[in-house]
């Protein structure tokens, strides 16, 4: 995920370091203690990169994730699902994904997808645009990946059909990295 590191390199990491240096060296006048404990800072820092010393991520977050180089495994998982729906799913069968996946497989220049996938609904604006009340078509497919944005509704509605005679539902990919996951679920009426 390059195209999304640019940030990060130009303006988080180096104000970071900024802010670390000017402390430092305000606070200490030794030199020799300065870079010593600059060397620490810069050393935690790396070991720190994949997030060992934070807590772990309650649920799949990419955006909380983003405290460290965690994020990695979540981007990993989204271009994996992605790639499923893109490749596998016929264009006629409805798709409905979280406010993220949305935007991703709408937008070529987030090089998730080839190009956009017109098949793909955020779910909110179809319970919107349908009263607050899911209508089920006879072949639709719902994507599993983040808690909010969308993705509550989604679980719901699977939670609705998982167990209903009237519908089979199969798992059509099921992914995890790290500490996320998401899930890919056909849903066809009998």
């Amino acid at each position: 995920a390059p195209h999304f590191l640019s940030r990060y390199f130009f303006y988080a990491i180096p104000s970071m370091s900024f802010v670390n240096y000017y402390t430092v060296d305000k606070m200490i006048k030794k030199t020799m203690v300065k870079e010593i404990l600059l060397l620490i800072i810069i050393g935690v820092c790396l070991i720190n990169r994949s997030g060992i010393l934070y807590p772990p991520i309650p649920y799949s977050s990419i955006a909380m994730a983003e405290r460290s180089e965690e994020y990695i495994d979540g981007y990993k998982v989204q271009k994996e699902y992605i790639g499923l729906i893109e490749k596998q799913i016929s264009k006629d069968v409805p798709i409905y994904v979280s406010l993220p996946d949305y935007f991703l497989t709408h937008y070529s220049v987030s090089r998730y997808v080839n190009k956009p996938l017109p098949n793909v609904y955020y779910i909110a604006h179809v319970l919107k645009a349908s009263g607050n009340k899911f209508k089920f078509p006879d072949h639709f497919v719902l994507v599993y990946h983040y808690p909010w944005l969308g993705g509550q509704f989604i679980k719901k509605i699977v939670q609705e059909v998982s167990g209903n005679k009237e519908f089979s539902v199969e798992v059509l990919g099921s992914y995890k990295k790290g500490y996320f996951n998401a899930y890919v679920v056909e849903i066809k009426k009998l």
